[in-house]
């Protein structure tokens, strides 16, 4: 048994070695050779060596790192979107998104969990902003604002209509791909 500071400690230096984790898996993944991955593995090895802290448990990134690894290469979309949603918010997520196969595209991610919906406008809200800035509008400090885009219904079903929809995972043990409405597994 520890104490709260020794585990928050714990959680700090986490975070800390998952930045740097995350920094060598982009540098791999844009050039990848032996030397960068044995880096990559190593940094990975680092963040599961760090035991459960406060809020966090251990980490298993070594563990199975050269599936992972082709997966992405591969461009797997679901192992993309993880990866991306764990990234969010920090500075590695510009250079994983470019080389991604998102690139390009407006990534939303919606997730249900409980039954209520959190959705995340991931790099439009980046791309907004920019938008403020560029406008000399001030971005912090309790400043709120509404941001209209010229779309109607029928512009915005069409953008809809046209996006590609991909199922990241579900919260319940045994589910194994996207449902229907009536719960069944979806067939695609």
């Amino acid at each position: 048994m520890s104490d709260a500071l020794t585990d928050i400690a714990r959680d700090q230096r986490r975070g800390t070695l998952f930045e740097d984790y995350l920094a060598n898996l982009a540098n791999y993944l844009e050039k990848p050779n032996k030397k960068k991955y044995k880096v990559l593995k190593d940094s990975a090895e680092l963040v599961d060596s760090v035991p459960r802290g406060y809020w966090g448990g251990s980490t298993s990134l070594s563990n199975g790192i050269g599936i992972y690894i082709k997966r992405l290469k591969e461009g797997d979309k679901t192992t993309w979107g993880k990866l991306l949603n764990v990234s969010k918010g920090r500075e590695q997520y510009n250079q994983l998104i470019k080389i991604s196969p998102f690139k390009d595209k407006l990534r939303i991610h919606v997730d249900y969990g409980k039954g209520f919906s959190n959705i995340d406008f991931g790099d439009l809200e980046s791309r907004i902003h920019a938008h403020l800035r560029k406008k000399d509008y001030r971005t912090f400090d309790c400043d709120k604002y509404d941001v209209i885009l010229n779309l109607s219904e029928a512009d915005l079903d069409k953008l809809l209509d046209s996006s590609e929809i991909i199922w990241s995972n579900c919260g319940i043990v045994g589910v194994k791909g996207p449902r229907n409405q009536k719960g069944r597994l979806k067939e695609e």
